[in-house]
């Protein structure tokens, strides 16, 4: 139950340096995350590789999870799209190459097809994904948020994991917040299939979402958060993700170092 804690790195991946890398793990993380979404060609992150390996050799950064969001992983008919599906290959062979526990992914709705059809082409896709990635050390996880992503919530995530019994669980309590359900009854749901943590503030004024602040000055309970992580014997990576449009710039770093320092509190 040793979790750890990091970051989601957003820099441009041509630009992304050992700077960068160190200013991670200067801050006292543990790792750094890498979100390869739809709009980049993945050879820009796979070039970095050596640099990875390099930061991960030099001072203790570690890759902790490389995901994939937004991709139209299913075509027009429901059917597996062979690009994309490559693309998440591609990543996963990285992922392993550089000791990463997690990828994460999603998997887009065809609305012209039936549910069934989507579940069928999601289910197909996972499994194809999964064959890939036996031996690798990596986990194939389904990320809870909804973009591009039908199975952010249950019925279909239920129906597509009680499947797939190797397939995981990213879990970013933000998602389930800002969607009206019950956070902490999904972490105890899924308990042991949830492979990776984000951690991101919610806040909501008027009955709207306002503002993704800081952990520590949101409206989430991470007190009630971490103690139902403690009961379920999560022992993963904990991922901060910096998304608000307010806390930016200098703001933006005086808000990381917060939630470093409150975050830290709660690592036993």
């Amino acid at each position: 139950m040793d979790m750890k804690l990091g970051m989601i790195c957003y820099q441009d991946f041509q630009k992304l340096d050992m700077k960068t890398l160190e200013g991670i793990r200067e801050k006292g993380l543990s790792f750094a995350e890498f979100c390869v979404n739809v709009d980049i060609e993945p050879d820009t992150f796979i070039a970095k590789e050596n640099l990875l390996l390099q930061a991960k050799r030099d001072f203790g950064l570690l890759t902790g999870s490389i995901g994939r969001w937004g991709s139209i992983r299913l075509n027009e008919n429901a059917e597996i799209n062979e690009v994309e599906f490559q693309n998440d290959c591609r990543l996963i062979d990285l992922a392993s190459r550089l000791e990463t526990p997690v990828f994460v992914a999603g998997c887009n709705y065809i609305k012209e097809k039936s549910a069934y059809e989507n579940l069928i082409g999601a289910i197909s896709y996972f499994e194809r994904l999964l064959d890939h990635a036996k031996g690798s050390g990596v986990k194939i996880a389904v990320c809870n948020c909804d973009w591009n992503n039908f199975l952010c919530e249950d019925p279909m995530r239920e129906i597509v994991l009680e499947h797939l019994s190797d397939l995981y669980v990213k879990f970013d309590p933000s998602h389930s917040y800002y969607a009206g359900r019950d956070y902490l009854s999904e972490i105890k749901k899924w308990g042991t299939r949830i492979a990776h943590m984000h951690v991101k503030g919610g806040l909501i004024i008027d009955g709207t979402r306002f503002d993704d602040p800081p952990a520590g000055l949101d409206q989430l309970d991470w007190n009630c958060i971490f103690a139902t992580l403690y009961a379920i014997g999560y022992g993963g990576n904990l991922s901060i993700e910096p998304h608000s449009e307010v806390w930016k710039d200098k703001l933006g770093e005086k808000g990381l170092d917060y939630s470093i320092r409150y975050l830290q509190n709660f690592l036993l």
